[in-house]
């Protein structure tokens, strides 16, 4: 794994990405929703988001860790898988 800003190899591969805005320290996620349109059953999928950060010069992209799973709830929303 490289850095894809400066080409450095000195990349932390999966830092937690912490929110310190509440009481209690959280880990930062995203959501799809296989059935967006429903009142209740949603089919909410969360993922946690973690961190490649480079240790050169400190570019950092962030990945889910689930990528798959919010990928098939994404194409159930979009009608697109059953």
């Amino acid at each position: 794994m490289v850095c894809p800003a400066c080409q450095s190899p000195n990349v932390i591969p999966d830092v937690e990405i912490v929110d310190h805005s509440h009481i209690s320290e959280f880990s930062l996620s995203v959501k799809v929703l296989a059935e967006p349109n429903a009142m209740i059953f949603t089919g909410r999928v969360n993922s946690e988001l973690r961190a490649r950060v480079c240790g050169n010069c400190g570019h950092t992209t962030l990945h889910a860790v689930d990528h798959k799973a919010l990928w098939q709830a994404h194409q159930k929303a979009e009608g697109l898988t059953t």
